[in-house]
C-alpha cells in the first residue's frame, strides 16, 4: 500500500522507546482537549496509541497520525504541543464516494481485509489473530487521512465496500490497487471507482496511472479495460500465498 512504512516504523520505534517521557502542559491539555474530542486521561491515550499510528519527524517535531487525529510531539522533550483532528478526504460521484474510512466502518474493513475472496486478487498478509487484523484496520484507517498518501475506501450509497489505493509512485507516474467486498462485486463499483481515481489523479498532476491484475483474472482486466488502460506487454512473476504469480501491467497516459 505504501512505500514509507521503513522510516514510519523507525519512529515509531524511537517514539516508544521514550514513552514514559511523554508529557504535556497545562496550555498543552487546553488546547488539545479542545481541538478534539478525547475524553479522560490525554497522555494515557496518546500513550496507548503510539504502537499503531504513523509518524513523521520533521524539524524538531514528530507529528503522530492515529485515525483522524495528529498530535504534535516535541522530539527532544517528548511534550505534546498540540492536537487536531485531519478533515476527511473525499471525492465524491454519485452514489460513488471515495473517501477517508471513518470509525462506522472498521468492521466493513476488517471483513475486506480478511476475506479470503479478496486475497485471490488484492495483496493483503495473513493476520495471525482478529486482534492483528483489527489493529491493520486502524493503520489503513490512519492511512486514508494522511494528506499525501493516496489511500481511499470506496463508498457505495455510504457503505464502505472496498479500497482504492496507490501501491507506488514515482514523479508524475503512479500505481494502483483496488478491491470490492464479493457480496458488491459485479455491480459496475470497481469500474466506477477506478475511473474517478484515474480522473483525480490527472487533476492532482499525475500523467500515467499504472494497475496490474492476477493472469486469470478476467473481471480485474476486463475493469481496466473499460477504464481506458491498455496492456503495456509486460508481464511480472513473484510470490504470493506460496504460488507463484504471473502479474499482467496495464497503464493509461493522460491526454495533453
Amino acid at each position: 500500500l505504501w512505500g514509507g512504512d521503513r522510516h514510519m516504523m523507525n519512529n515509531n520505534r524511537i517514539v516508544l522507546d521514550n514513552i514514559n517521557k511523554i508529557h504535556t502542559t497545562t496550555m498543552g491539555l487546553e488546547r488539545i482537549k479542545k481541538n478534539t474530542s478525547i475524553e479522560g486521561d490525554v497522555i494515557n491515550y496518546i500513550k496507548s496509541i503510539i504502537h499503531n499510528s504513523i509518524i513523521y519527524r520533521k524539524g524538531k517535531n514528530y507529528y503522530v497520525h492515529f485515525k483522524n487525529y495528529l498530535f504534535t510531539i516535541n522530539a527532544y522533550s517528548y511534550t505534546v504541543i498540540t492536537a487536531k483532528k485531519i478533515k476527511e478526504k473525499k471525492i465524491e460521484f454519485y452514489p460513488i464516494t471515495l473517501k477517508s474510512i471513518d470509525d462506522s466502518s472498521i468492521n466493513n474493513l476488517y471483513d475486506i481485509i480478511t476475506s479470503e475472496n479478496i486475497k485471490k486478487t488484492y495483496m493483503i498478509d495473513d493476520f495471525k489473530t482478529n486482534k492483528e487484523a483489527f489493529e491493520y484496520a486502524t493503520f489503513l484507517q490512519t492511512l486514508s487521512y494522511i494528506e499525501d498518501i493516496l489511500v481511499f475506501g470506496i463508498y457505495y450509497d455510504e457503505t464502505l465496500v472496498g479500497l482504492i489505493n496507490e501501491v507506488s509512485k514515482n514523479n508524475k507516474e503512479i500505481e494502483v490497487g483496488y478491491c470490492i467486498l464479493p457480496t458488491y462485486q459485479n455491480r459496475g463499483i470497481a469500474t466506477k471507482a477506478l475511473q474517478i481515481f484515474i480522473d483525480y489523479l490527472f487533476g492532482i498532476g499525475y500523467e500515467k496511472v499504472k494497475a496490474s491484475f492476477f493472469e486469470g483474472n478476467i473481471a480485474s482486466q476486463k475493469v481496466m479495460e473499460k477504464c481506458h488502460m491498455v496492456y503495456t506487454g509486460k508481464k511480472e512473476k513473484f510470490e504470493y500465498q506460496k504460488e507463484i504469480k504471473t502479474c499482467i501491467c496495464y497503464e493509461i497516459t493522460k491526454n495533453k
